[in-house]
C-alpha cells in the first residue's frame, strides 16, 4: 500500500501557518563519508565522517512577517519549526508524521513580484536539531550540539560520547 500525504501543517516559533503553506521540505539526513582504498582490497570503502548539514526549506503563499523577522537570529533556544503531516493508506488508516527542527533561518526569498499574483515566500533553515516521529515512533533524533544521532532508536554516537566522557 502507498501512503499519501493528505495534509500538512507548519508551526514556526509558536505561530501556525495552516492555509498558507505551499510546500515544506524537511532536512535530508546524509552521512558525510571519506573514501579509502586499503591495501589488499579491490574496491573503495566509504567511512562515516559525521553528517552533512541539515537544511529545511519552506514555501508559503504571500509574505509571512513573523518569519521575515527571524532571518539570521541566533539565540540560546534557536528557532523551532514543527511540521505535521497526515499520511493515509489505501485502507483508510492514517499515520501521523511530526518533524521538529531547531536552528536559524539563513535565507529568505520573496520571489518575483507581479501584480495580480501571489508570489511564494521561500525560507531556508539550517538545523542543528531534527526529530522525525511516525505514529509516535521515533525514526530520527539528531542533536548536533549534544553529539546524539539516534536512528530508529539506535544511538550511533553513544560509544563515542562515552569514550569522551560527555
Amino acid at each position: 500500500m502507498v501512503a499519501i500525504l493528505r495534509n500538512v501543517n507548519l508551526v514556526v516559533v509558536g505561530r501556525g501557518y495552516a492555509g498558507e503553506i505551499d510546500e515544506v521540505i524537511p532536512p535530508v539526513p546524509t552521512i558525510k563519508t571519506e573514501t579509502i582504498r586499503p591495501g589488499g582490497t579491490d574496491l573503495d570503502i566509504e567511512r562515516d565522517q559525521g553528517m552533512e548539514a541539515l537544511v529545511a526549506t519552506l514555501s508559503l503563499y504571500g509574505i509571512a512577517p513573523g518569519i521575515l523577522d527571524l532571518l539570521g537570529v541566533h539565540d540560546d533556544t534557536n528557532q523551532e519549526m514543527v511540521m505535521r503531516g497526515a499520511y493515509q493508506d489505501d485502507d483508510g488508516s492514517v499515520m501521523a508524521a511530526v518533524a521538529t527542527m531547531r536552528g536559524w533561518f539563513k535565507m529568505q526569498d520573496l520571489g518575483t513580484w507581479k501584480a495580480g499574483t501571489t508570489p511564494p515566500m521561500k525560507a531556508t533553515m539550517t538545523c542543528n536539531f531534527y526529530e522525525l516521529m511516525l505514529d509516535g515512533t521515533e525514526k530520527y533524533f539528531i542533536d548536533g550540539p549534544n553529539n546524539i544521532r539516534r536512528i530508529n532508536g539506535v544511538d550511533q554516537l553513544e560509544a563515542i560520547r562515552t569514550a569522551l566522557n560527555i
